[in-house]
């Protein structure tokens, strides 16, 4: 007992009669030692609130007193930061790509719009930063006025936008034919051949204009060559000389049936790609993809937002140039392409986004994807392949979610821990049974699916509350309002897309001499010219050659010009080889049944004659 507790213990037993008084005749120990007891507690309990208060003068501020913080010193800061689950990350300093996933609502957008005007300040000259935005909701435009970022517009039907250069991107043959799968994709429902066939007449149009005009061609081109007559069209693909087995097959062998199926196939597919066509027949300016990665700024590829099926297409084949121009780039810690694609599932398949994943980290690309549930990123890419491209990007986060597949592939993200259970237990033994409590120990995920369902959805009060994961920690976390209201970049009223005039909207065909153009093949391209060999002249003397008795072999013709004449006639029969129609390799079976089926007939009316003859001579 304490020296206080002692005291008005001395006291209280003085005070006997107005003890017995107060507490209606009970003992005076008794009463003593309540009063004591309860006196003592509350001078306790004005002590600890005391120091409770001193403690919490001193204590350490709160997460959203750092933040705050965090968020002025950087204002001031020479470096650039990425803001993601409550943490700063310098942009120099990363080295990993995102994936966003929540339903709609859940603050994807609002997270998504932070990063982006983080990496818009870190978009300076000579730093050899770009990021390129794909929009698939029309929401990019009034960030970039806001922040008065200057921009490049890419959408196929907006009057403000400019046109995609094919020509500068696709300038291989390989190339030709990855297009040719993006712009008519397998047909898995029905025969393949239509399709197969129509994919093989628009890469023949591509490659001929690769071969014979370089980079001098656009994405109506093609569509105009489609649309001519098939004496035009066999001429336009006649400037390639591998398309001459697609000519025989196509146009001079099948029944005209066939070939009107082809065209219909390749009619229906063309459509899809008339706006774009359109757009790069009208458009002031146009870009390729290769001179914006040589360069420093934004590219944004929106949709169009009252179509998209006329322009994913266009958006797909542009992805897969890029991811093409990145693979081949040199590998690089300072160059940054930062490349946002919002909503995966409405942009559809992109061809090589698992490439950009893998290996595109270390050519500087750090990759930003959202989708409100990864079984659509497995409905476009199966399981093996989105799960390649999920586990490529080392910072995830997964907010408000209703898909019971997300919410436990999020479990399966957090990891599990080690945790000491009170388990109940019954032993038995002479005096019978006893019960009793057990610890044990044992592992357990950190989070159950169930709390990603019911993560509740951000507001003002009280913030966003998601999980994050890095390559350090895996952790639930709540941004409070007022850090996000302080992040939220500043927007600027601007139409997200401004449609085009009628005139605008049709393909104008080609004039005549466009067609003239494009329907001559030249003999010898430019950038396929066979070498030829010029007479050196090592003349001191103005150009005069000095007389020198000529080397001769029993033939007597010079050596040099015995070898002159045999490079010529080298070049010569490679002209020939390439102006001769090769052989399609379908024909041949045709020619064997052709020849086994007249030697059958010749056999059968050898027969004929021979059982003829005979009856003739058994009559006689």
């Amino acid at each position: 007992m304490g020296i206080s507790k002692f005291l008005l213990r001395v006291y209280l037993l003085y005070s006997n009669a107005v003890a017995r008084q107060f507490f209606n005749g009970k003992s005076v120990s008794d009463a003593s030692e309540k009063v004591t007891d309860y006196l003592y507690q509350e001078a306790r309990k004005e002590q600890l609130q005391a120091i409770n208060q001193a403690l919490q003068q001193r204590a350490a501020p709160s997460p959203k007193q750092v933040m705050m913080q965090q968020i002025s010193a950087l204002s001031s800061s020479s470096k650039y930061h990425i803001f993601f689950g409550g943490e700063f990350i310098d942009i120099a300093m990363l080295d990993g790509h995102f994936f966003l996933s929540g339903v709609a609502g859940s603050g994807k957008t609002l997270l998504t719009q932070i990063a982006q005007a983080g990496v818009l300040k870190a978009i300076k000259p000579g730093r050899n930063y770009r990021a390129i935005i794909f929009d698939t909701k029309g929401d990019v435009l009034p960030v970039l006025e806001g922040a008065g970022v200057p921009y490049e517009l890419m959408n196929i039907n907006d009057i403000r936008a400019v046109a995609w250069d094919i020509s500068e991107d696709c300038t291989t043959f390989d190339a030709a034919d990855q297009l040719g799968y993006i712009f008519i994709p397998k047909d898995k429902a029905s025969d393949p051949f239509w399709s197969d066939s129509a994919r093989a007449i628009l890469v023949g149009v591509m490659k001929a204009f690769i071969y014979q005009h370089g980079r001098d061609w656009g994405l109506h081109d093609v569509a105009n060559a489609l649309s001519l007559d098939e004496t035009n069209l066999i001429k336009v693909l006649e400037g390639f000389p591998g398309n001459h087995g697609l000519i025989n097959t196509i146009f001079r062998s099948a029944s005209d049936k066939t070939k009107d199926g082809i065209k219909m196939q390749l009619y229906t597919h063309l459509q899809k790609l008339t706006s774009a066509a359109v757009h790069s027949q009208h458009a002031t300016n146009r870009i390729s993809l290769r001179s914006f990665l040589s360069s420093e700024g934004v590219l944004v590829i929106s949709q169009d937002l009252t179509s998209r099926e006329t322009s994913n297409p266009v958006i797909q084949a542009m992805f897969r140039m890029l991811v093409n121009l990145i693979n081949a780039s040199s590998d690089s810690s300072s160059r940054r392409t930062f490349i946002f694609l919002d909503e995966l599932r409405f942009i559809g398949l992109l061809s090589g986004l698992n490439e950009a994943a893998i290996f595109g980290r270390t050519k500087g690309v750090r990759l930003w994807l959202t989708n409100q549930v990864v079984e659509g990123i497995y409905a476009l890419y199966g399981k093996n392949e989105a799960e390649e491209i999920l586990a490529n990007c080392i910072y995830k986060s997964v907010l408000r979610t209703t898909s019971p597949l997300t919410a436990k592939w999020a479990e399966s993200l957090s990891g599990s821990i080690e945790v000491w259970e009170e388990v109940p237990s019954t032993g038995y033994g002479q005096g019978g049974a006893s019960g009793g409590n057990q610890f044990q120990r044992h592992k357990r995920e950190k989070f159950y699916d169930s709390e990603f369902l019911n993560l509740p959805l951000p507001n003002r009060k009280d913030g966003l509350t998601g999980f994050f994961t890095s390559p350090t920690e895996g952790v639930m976390k709540n941004i409070p309002g007022d850090v996000l209201e302080a992040l939220k970049p500043a927007v600027k009223n601007v139409p997200a897309q401004v449609s085009k005039p009628m005139r605008l909207q049709m393909l104008s065909p080609w004039s005549n001499k466009e067609l003239e153009k494009f329907t001559r093949s030249k003999p010898q391209p430019q950038q396929l010219r066979t070498l030829t060999f010029q007479p050196i002249n090592n003349s001191p003397q103005g150009g005069v050659t000095p007389k020198r008795k000529p080397l001769k072999q029993a033939g007597g013709v010079p050596k040099r010009n015995q070898r002159t004449q045999k490079l010529e006639a080298t070049n010569h029969e490679q002209e020939r080889w390439q102006s001769k129609p090769q052989q399609d390799p379908k024909s041949l079976p045709r020619v064997v049944f052709k020849a086994v089926y007249g030697i059958f007939l010749g056999l059968i009316r050898g027969f004929v004659k021979q059982y003829k003859e005979r009856n003739k001579d058994g009559k006689r």
